[in-house]
């Protein structure tokens, strides 16, 4: 079967226009992943010889070019979302021109472009670098990295020095563990003890970055062993760091099993894959325990202070983010609603609640290991 089969005609639609305008155009990355594991891709990312003011020509109204560090082109067709990007080459001394505090390696700025083979060599890891060509002779991929035989063996390995990789951007680190919690692949020896070596450089990321990466781990059915990567080559404390402190505690270990148990549910009973309900199952064994301990300083049927403690906690926890106040506060209400389920007479009155469907989702995945005599005060 053809690899292209498993494409969305949108996405052929949009390679097609652009190599009928002249341009070089590859499809990259997640989607190469998944087509060459035997998987349908969900995501599409396209590389191409045109620059993005080229591919907004193209498309009109269609595209928007996006970002300041890492320019690149939003393309919608249909209801999909695309992302162009234009052919770069390796940074430049001027591009890595940094903050006093680093080594001077880290990228901040990486819009200097070049031909596919420098853009395949600029990559990160040897299996997001493969590219497809869907009407190319046989359909032909190209690979010069080697990143098919890396996903034969199920092994996460850098393009070129790990240590400098790393030191270009260490948010590699997290993406490292998260391809080898998506997958169940290993990495590559030399790339596990760098990451070792190199942990503390996650702290000289952007908070905001970060923030978006977790938002994206628990928006997949993958975090779980994301996390267990992260913990294991210690970028864990750099990351969560209340959580790593916690990790191996009773209730790091319950709270280990409500994400094993939220991926699981997303994966074969379509739970929604919501930010909240991932941040609410890593949270609700230690929330639950801090609850039994304000008992001693504020009546539990105070709503208004349990609620203003939750949210001091909620903000203590999570150090050192900022999680944006909707965000911050639909945990809040999911956390808070839980003892009510355990109750017919208050379950009733969710129902109506704008939050219900996620306090629902938190309550099945946590009632075969929450103790229901931790709620008989409600």
């Amino acid at each position: 079967m053809p690899l292209n089969s498993k494409l969305s005609k949108n996405s052929l639609k949009l390679i097609k226009t652009l190599k009928e305008d002249g341009h070089e155009t590859y499809l990259v990355g997640g989607a190469v992943r998944d087509l060459l594991l035997d998987q349908t891709p969900k995501d599409y990312d396209i590389s191409t010889s045109a620059y993005p003011h080229q591919v907004k020509a193209t498309f009109g109204r269609r595209a928007r070019i996006i970002g300041r560090r890492f320019k690149l082109v939003h393309v919608y067709i249909g209801n999909e979302l695309f992302e162009v990007s234009t052919f770069r080459k390796a940074p430049t001394l001027e591009e890595r021109k940094s903050r006093p505090t680093d080594s001077g390696l880290m990228v901040w700025s990486d819009n200097c472009y070049g031909t596919l083979a420098e853009d395949a060599y600029r990559r990160d890891f040897t299996i997001n670098a493969i590219y497809y060509d869907p009407f190319g002779r046989k359909s032909k991929t190209v690979d010069l990295v080697g990143g098919q035989c890396d996903l034969s063996k199920g092994l996460i390995k850098v393009i070129g020095s790990p240590k400098i990789r790393i030191e270009e951007d260490p948010v590699r680190m997290l993406r490292a563990c998260k391809l080898a919690g998506q997958y169940g692949f290993k990495l590559e020896s030399k790339l596990k003890a760098e990451i070792k070596n190199n942990a503390s450089k996650l702290g000289l990321s952007s908070r905001a970055r970060l923030l978006e990466e977790l938002f994206k781990i628990f928006k997949k059915p993958y975090a779980y062993p994301t996390f267990s990567h992260c913990h294991r080559v210690e970028i864990m404390q750099y990351l969560l760091p209340i959580f790593a402190q916690k990790w191996n505690s009773k209730l790091g270990r319950d709270s280990q099993s409500l994400l094993k148990i939220r991926d699981e549910k997303m994966k074969t009973d379509g739970l929604f894959p919501s930010r909240v309900t991932g941040f609410c199952a890593m949270l609700l064994p230690f929330w639950n325990q801090h609850q039994l301990d304000l008992r001693s300083e504020i009546d539990s049927s105070d709503y208004f202070n349990v609620d203003k403690k939750c949210q001091q906690w909620i903000r203590e926890f999570l150090q050192p983010y900022f999680i944006p106040k909707q965000v911050s506060h639909r945990i809040r209400k999911t956390l808070l609603m839980q003892p009510k389920f355990y109750s017919k007479k208050l379950h009733k009155r969710l129902i109506h609640q704008k939050e219900y469907g996620m306090g629902r989702d938190i309550y099945l995945i946590s009632k075969d290991i929450v103790d229901p005599e931790a709620f008989t005060h409600v």
